[in-house]
């Protein structure tokens, strides 16, 4: 079977005493999702996705602003011994893109291109 899934959040806050943001107030922000799932099999690609943030709380806080950025990956599970033992391979941010987050004080980037293998096994 298939399965889309898309989520976007914005949140507004506003420090009414000093006329600014509150601080580490995310941007505009989403992440879209596309499964396919036949038998014992999982395989999903993902995006995450955050626009510029723009509103930030100068008095308050040390933020700065940020650029907004795009990133995509994709997963593999399987599932194994009528599913208790479940194996998956994900790879993030595929295209290595450099970017940080609005909560990233100093901009400190985020990781690029990642690779992470993993297995679970359930006792019950």
């Amino acid at each position: 079977s298939f399965r889309v899934e898309n989520r976007a959040s914005f949140l507004y806050a506003q420090n009414l005493t000093l006329d600014e943001p509150l601080p580490l107030i995310p941007p505009l922000q989403g992440t879209a999702v596309l499964s396919y799932s036949p038998g014992n099999h999982l395989f999903s690609l993902h995006t995450d996705w955050a626009s510029a943030q723009n509103r930030i709380a100068a008095i308050s806080s040390i933020e700065d602003k940020t650029k907004g950025y795009i990133t995509f990956g994709a997963s593999y599970e399987r599932s194994w011994l009528q599913d208790k033992l479940t194996t998956s391979l994900e790879i993030d941010n595929l295209t290595d893109q450099y970017y940080h987050t609005h909560t990233s004080l100093g901009n400190i980037p985020e990781s690029g291109f990642s690779l992470m293998l993993s297995a679970r096994y359930r006792i019950r």
